[in-house]
């Protein structure tokens, strides 16, 4: 082997020691910040523990999401905004329907009140000893003589001043015609001395200007009967996408 060979080996020999070398130190490097990051982990829960701040450990101050005493509870939404105040039970007083004449009940929504009603629940009792047929309708306009019920209140009784709902809880009585407007959603036949009742949980939205109506129609037995129509929905301010 002729000199410049041999030469030109022990160079790739060197630089292949050389690049390990490198990636060695890199491994310790790389090592030591690893553990001095895992010590700093540990001392700083150390003094979260302690009630320290790691910023400034004679201050005492602890972020909320560290204090130790904090619990975390996990709310149903629906609970969680009547834990705000903003959720609302109502229902008409007996209405009679009969003799052909249907009856209605709703929630409306005035146009200027600035929140959607999200529907939880809406029930249906009967009175009778006749089963008759409800029907759930999106944005129908009410017809005939147009009755407000004032028996509404805010779930919380813990809020003081009470808070009042913008939606307004309205009935009629002994009408002729379908709904103006509006779209069926759907059926409930409620049966005899019974109740039926629809869920959504807040997946029926009402905006401003909107109804969630509840049309009565009259049982075939043509004999007047008492029924009761109940809501349960929360309200929230409208957020504008302009």
């Amino acid at each position: 082997m002729n000199g410049e060979k041999r030469h030109a080996i022990i160079n790739d020999h060197e630089q292949e020691y050389a690049g390990q070398s490198r990636y060695m130190a890199q491994m310790d490097g790389k090592n030591a910040a690893d553990e001095t990051l895992y010590k700093n982990m540990e001392d700083t829960k150390a003094d979260f523990t302690l009630n320290k701040s790691p910023a400034n450990s004679s201050t005492g101050w602890v972020p909320p999401i560290f204090k130790p005493d904090m619990q975390v509870i996990n709310l149903d939404y629906r609970y969680y905004q009547a834990f705000l105040g903003r959720y609302f039970y109502g229902h008409t007083p007996m209405t009679d329907l009969g003799g052909g004449c249907d009856g209605w009940a709703a929630l409306l929504n005035p146009p200027d009140s600035g929140v959607n009603l999200f529907i939880n629940y809406s029930s249906v009792s009967n009175n009778s000893d006749t089963y008759f047929r409800a029907e759930a309708w999106l944005n129908a306009l009410p017809q005939g003589k147009v009755l407000i019920s004032r028996l509404v209140a805010n779930s919380n009784g813990a809020v003081n001043p009470s808070p009042c709902p913008h939606a307004e809880l309205a009935f009629g009585e002994f009408i002729n015609d379908r709904p103006f407007k509006g779209v069926s959603i759907y059926s409930l036949m409620v049966g005899a001395g019974g109740t039926a009742s629809a869920e959504p949980y807040g997946k029926i939205i009402i905006p401003p200007g909107g109804t969630y109506y509840i049309l009565l129609h009259a049982p075939e037995s043509q004999k007047t009967i008492t029924v009761e129509v109940a809501f349960g929905w929360w309200e929230e301010r409208t957020v504008s996408t302009s």
